[in-house]
């Protein structure tokens, strides 16, 4: 990939179309997937290595605890991890 230096600073509309340019490449649907398809990735594989919710809270720039857990996307393995140990 080819990067191009700006003098402006990145905005959130151009580094959107940016993702979806690489995406549109990859021959994926660009309709599918954008910025904060990589902000609920960063934080659902946070959560699932285990790192403290504080810190990618905080990396991630949520005020809340209940915003933050609306990027996490539970994996079927963590869920069944619940369900296991529930069952004893």
């Amino acid at each position: 990939m080819r990067v191009k230096l700006r003098k402006e600073s990145m905005s959130y509309s151009w580094a959107n179309e940016l993702i979806k340019q690489e995406l549109q490449k990859e021959r994926l649907d660009r309709g599918l997937y954008g910025i904060h398809s990589l902000r609920a990735g960063g934080a659902s594989v946070a959560a699932a290595l285990g790192i403290p919710d504080r810190l990618f809270q905080r990396q991630g720039g949520w005020r809340s605890e209940k915003s933050k857990n609306n990027y996490i996307q539970e994996s079927l393995e963590s869920l069944l991890k619940v369900s296991k140990a529930i069952q004893g």
